[in-house]
């Protein structure tokens, strides 16, 4: 036997405030996250730039046992912070960094090393396209816009006031410091940073501030700055 639908039971369905009610709900539950989200996307932008940073100095260390020279690792400054240039300087708080054999100040475009032919012609500095390998002779190039637009960088010496631009490694792995027997071959008397923190630029509150340390011996770390717990391993250092 066939039965009729009623009217109301046909009807049944969501009301418009039923609906309002469960967009209201929706948008708390938004806005309660939103802060969270942010500060995640913060955090890994710290943790990506100091990451970035530790592996520029560890590959600086490597290359300079290597090859048994001196190698540099320093922060530039970028006119535009995604391109690598002649435009770049010497900088304690920029993110962008290169390794090379010679200071690689206002001559950041040259094509690294691998990317070349490998033959070093000192006569070819400032030339861009080149399949020469040219000063600075560098060997590798991070711009701070890959990865951390969002980020602050500052180098410091062993005092943790003193401005530092960047790290020389000498051929046994060591940080060339002041203290060290020999002179440095730039002439230069500045101890090198020893101390990098990293922290994000933005205004979210109670974000990561992390560090990158950098022992006389050459030895690189990296410390939370936000610990204090003087028993927990992640816990920076006098610097």
């Amino acid at each position: 036997m066939l039965t009729r639908t009623s009217p109301e039971r046909a009807q049944a369905g969501v009301t418009l405030i039923e609906l309002a009610v469960t967009l209201v709900v929706f948008a708390l539950l938004i806005a309660m996250g939103a802060p969270s989200f942010v500060n995640r996307i913060r955090n890994a932008e710290v943790r990506n730039a100091a990451n970035s940073v530790m592996a520029g100095l560890q590959k600086a260390r490597e290359e300079a046992v290597r090859r048994n020279a001196v190698v540099y690792f320093s922060f530039v400054s970028l006119t535009d912070p995604k391109v690598m240039d002649a435009s770049c300087a010497l900088s304690s708080s920029a993110g962008s960094w290169v390794v090379s054999l010679d200071s690689p100040s206002s001559d950041c475009h040259g094509q690294p090393e691998g990317k070349t032919t490998g033959v070093k012609d000192s006569s070819c500095s400032g030339t861009s396209g080149s399949n020469l390998w040219c000063k600075p002779y560098i060997i590798e190039a991070h711009a701070a816009a890959d990865g951390g637009a969002n980020v602050s960088v500052a180098g410091k010496g062993s005092d943790n006031a003193t401005a530092a631009t960047r790290i020389l490694f000498n051929g046994l792995g060591r940080a060339w410091t002041t203290a060290g027997p020999f002179a440095r071959p730039d002439g230069g008397t500045d101890a090198g940073a020893q101390c990098i923190d990293v922290s994000s630029s933005s205004a979210e509150t109670g974000l990561r501030q992390l560090r990158v340390e950098v022992s006389d011996s050459g030895a690189v770390r990296m410390c939370d700055r936000g610990i204090t717990d003087t028993t927990d391993p992640r816990r920076c250092r006098a610097c």
